[in-house]
């Protein structure tokens, strides 16, 4: 029960990172890279309780972004065979190890 329900998040953070990425290539065509992210974490707080701050939603974006980034090149069916890391794992890594852990696993 305990790995279904940390596949159920990490495929949740999929999602979210897939909307999220979706949002920020839009965003992109009409402003620099830097500003895109900021409009981004902002149009994700503004959807938030009041009482959640930049830090917590840069995070959750990142996390979910990270999560994304892995499963959307190697495939969303792997989110299946999780059982070691958390979603709170993926926001651990570095970019070098996301684009590693890719680059490793793209079949």
């Amino acid at each position: 029960k305990g790995d279904q329900t940390n596949r159920d998040a990490v495929h949740n953070y999929f999602r979210f990172g897939k909307a999220l990425s979706e949002r920020l290539a839009i965003l992109m065509q009409k402003n620099p890279p830097q500003t895109a992210h900021t409009k981004l974490n902002e149009e994700v707080r503004e959807r938030l309780p009041t009482h959640v701050n930049k830090t917590v939603v840069r995070r959750r974006v990142d996390t979910a972004r990270k999560i994304y980034d892995i499963f959307n090149v190697i495939g969303e069916d792997k989110i299946r065979h999780v059982k070691s890391f958390t979603a709170s794992s993926f926001s651990d890594l570095t970019r070098s190890e996301v684009a590693y852990i890719i680059k490793n696993l793209h079949v």
